[in-house]
C-alpha cells in the first residue's frame, strides 16, 4: 500500500500559480514596456507585479495548497485507521476459514465414526446371516440325524425280516414269535451268555428228539432221558429268559414228553410218531427262536417282531417298499448334508432352496407313512416315523422364521451399504473441502492474496493419543481446556474437533481454538 504523500499534486498546483504569475507579469511588463518609463514608473510596476504576487499567493495559492494538504494529512490519517481495521478484517476473515476448516474436520470425523458405526452393524448383520445358515445347517443335521437312526432301525427291521422269512409258516413258528413279546434282554448285560448257555443245552435236547425220530430201537429210553434233561434245564435265576422258558418251552415239551411215553406203553406207534413230529416242530421253532434271540439280542428292532411277523404274513411286500422310498429320502437329506459339508460357506438361499425342495417331496412322504405304520401296530416303527415327521414340521416352521430373519437382515444390509455409499460421497466432498481451506490458510497463499501485509499462521494439529507441545500448553489456562485422569501421558490429547490456528496480520492476532480435552495423570 503506497503511505507518501503525491508530490505531483503539489507539483501542480505551484505549476498553475507561476503560469499565474507569468501571465500577469507578462501583462504588465506590456503596460510598462517603453524606453521612456521613470523611475516612479518602474516602482509602479515593481509594485504592481509584488501586489499581484503576494495577494495571489495569499488569496488563491496558499488556501488551495493549504486545503490540498489538510485533505492529503487527513487522507493518509484515514488510511491508517482503515489499513488497522482492514487487518482485523483480514484476521478475522483467516479466523473464519480456520472455524470453517475445524467444522468440515469435526464433521468429517463425526461422518466417519458414523460409517464405522454403519460398517460395524454391516458386520453384525452378516455374523447374523450366517448364524441363520448355522441354524438351518443343524436344523438339517439335527433331522439327518434322525433318519439315519431311522435308517439304522430300518435295515434292523429288515434283518429281522430275512430270519422271518426264512421261517417254515407254522403254528408253533407263529406261537414262539408272539409269545416273545414277553422277552426284555435290552437291560439285562448278561443275556448273552445266559442264552448260549440255555441254546447248548437246548441242542441238546433237539439232539435227543432228531434220534428218537430216526431211530425207535431205544425210543423209550431216549424221550426218559430227553425229559430228565428238561426237567435239569430249570430256570434258577428268574430272568425274563427263564420264566420264558418255564412257562412257555418246558412245560409245553414236558407235556409232549408224557404224551409220547403215554402212546409207547399203549403201543400206538402211528400217534407216536404224530406226537414225535409234532415235538420236532415245536422244539425246532423254540431252538431258532432262541438263536435269533441270541444274534439280535441288542437289536432295539426286537421288540416289535411279533408284529413284523403278523405284518410279513399279511402284507409280504410291505416292508420292502417302505424300506425303499425311505431309503431314498434319506439318500437326498445325505446327499445335501455331504454337499454342505465340502463347502466352506453355505450359500443360504441355495440352502433354504434345497431344504424347501426336501421338503417338499419328503414330508409328505413321511406324513403318510406315519399314518399308515400306526396301522399295522408297528409301535416303535410308527413312533419313529412320527417322531421324523414332527421334525420336518419345525424344520419347515424354523425355516419360515429364519427366512423372514435373513430377508430382514439382507434389507439392513442394503440399506446400510448405500449409507455408506452416500456418506463416502460426503467425506470425499468433505476432503477436498478440507483440503482446499487448508491451502488457503497456508501463509504462502495468505501472503499471495493480502500481498501488502505481514501475515503469519501457524497450524496445530491435534491427533488423539499425541501430546500437546509444551510451546503451547499456555494454551490450556486461557482457554480453560477440560482435563481428565488418565493413565496416558499428561497433555495427551483425548479427544479435538479441529486443530489450533494462531493468527497475526500485522500487529493484530487472533486464535482458533477448537473444543478439546486432555489427559492429566491422576
Amino acid at each position: 500500500m503506497n503511505k507518501n504523500l503525491t508530490a505531483e499534486n503539489y507539483s501542480r498546483s505551484m505549476e498553475q500559480f507561476l503560469l499565474l504569475l507569468r501571465g500577469e507579469v507578462d501583462s504588465l511588463s506590456r503596460q510598462y514596456q517603453s524606453d521612456t518609463l521613470s523611475l516612479e514608473d518602474l516602482d509602479h510596476y515593481l509594485l504592481a507585479v509584488n501586489s499581484f504576487y503576494y495577494r495571489s499567493f495569499q488569496e488563491k495559492f496558499w488556501p488551495g495548497y493549504q486545503k490540498e494538504i489538510s485533505e492529503q494529512v487527513n487522507d493518509l490519517l484515514n488510511l491508517k485507521l482503515q489499513e488497522s481495521q482492514l487487518s482485523k478484517y483480514i484476521a478475522a476473515v483467516i479466523k473464519r476459514h480456520a472455524h470453517l476448516f475445524n467444522q468440515v474436520k469435526a464433521l468429517s470425523n463425526e461422518l466417519r465414526g458414523l460409517k464405522q458405526e454403519i460398517s460395524d452393524h454391516i458386520l453384525s448383520l452378516q455374523d447374523e446371516i450366517d448364524r441363520q445358515v448355522l441354524e438351518l445347517i443343524y436344523s438339517l443335521k439335527e433331522l439327518g440325524n434322525r433318519l439315519r437312526e431311522l435308517d439304522s432301525f430300518m435295515q434292523e427291521l429288515n434283518e429281522l425280516l430275512k430270519e422271518l422269512q426264512s421261517w417254515p409258516s407254522s403254528q408253533y413258528s407263529q406261537f414262539m414269535v408272539m409269545a416273545a413279546r414277553s422277552l426284555d434282554n435290552s437291560k439285562d448285560m448278561n443275556y448273552s451268555n445266559r442264552y448260549y448257555q440255555m441254546l447248548k443245552q437246548q441242542q441238546q435236547i433237539r439232539g435227543l428228539l432228531d434220534k428218537s425220530q430216526q431211530d425207535d430201537s431205544l425210543l423209550l429210553e431216549r424221550i426218559q432221558r430227553l425229559r430228565k434233561q428238561l426237567l435239569d434245564c430249570f430256570p434258577t435265576d428268574g430272568g425274563p429268559l427263564d420264566r420264558f422258558y418255564q412257562v412257555q418251552v418246558q412245560s409245553r415239551a414236558l407235556h409232549f414228553t408224557e404224551l409220547i411215553i403215554l402212546h409207547i406203553q399203549l403201543e400206538n406207534s402211528t400217534r407216536v410218531q404224530e406226537l414225535l413230529q409234532e415235538f420236532a416242530d415245536f422244539f425246532a421253532a423254540w431252538v431258532k427262536m432262541l438263536d435269533l434271540l441270541l444274534t439280535h439280542g441288542r437289536n432295539p428292532a426286537l421288540i416289535q417282531l411279533p408284529e413284523l411277523y403278523e405284518l410279513n404274513l399279511s402284507q409280504p411286500g410291505y416292508m420292502e417298499e417302505l424300506y425303499y422310498d425311505l431309503a431314498s429320502a434319506f439318500a437326498s437329506m445325505d446327499s445335501l448334508e455331504q454337499e454342505i459339508d465340502k463347502s466352506p460357506q453355505a450359500d443360504f438361499n441355495y440352502l433354504s432352496q434345497q431344504l424347501q425342495n426336501l421338503l417338499q417331496l419328503s414330508a409328505p412322504l413321511y406324513l403318510a407313512m406315519a399314518q399308515e405304520s400306526s396301522c399295522h401296530q408297528m409301535d416303535q416303527l410308527t413312533g419313529r416315523l412320527q417322531g421324523i415327521n414332527g421334525s420336518w414340521e419345525v424344520l419347515d416352521s424354523r425355516m419360515r422364521i429364519i427366512a423372514e430373519e435373513y430377508g430382514h437382515s439382507a434389507e439392513l444390509i442394503k440399506y446400510d451399504e448405500k449409507l455408506i455409499s452416500f456418506l463416502d460421497g460426503q467425506l470425499e466432498l468433505l476432503d477436498n473441502i478440507q483440503h482446499d481451506l487448508e491451502r488457503l490458510l497456508a501463509p504462502r497463499n495468505l501472503t499471495r492474496i493480502w500481498k501488502d501485509f505481514d501475515i503469519r499462521v501457524t497450524h496445530i494439529p491435534l491427533t488423539p493419543g499425541e501430546v500437546l507441545p509444551p510451546p503451547y500448553l499456555y494454551l490450556l489456562d486461557k482457554y480453560h481446556i477440560l482435563a481428565r485422569i488418565t493413565e496416558e501421558a499428561d497433555n495427551t490429547i483425548l479427544e479435538a474437533q479441529g486443530d489450533i490456528f494462531l493468527i497475526r496480520v500485522e500487529d493484530e492476532s487472533c486464535e482458533e481454538i477448537p473444543y478439546f480435552i486432555v489427559g492429566q495423570k491422576g
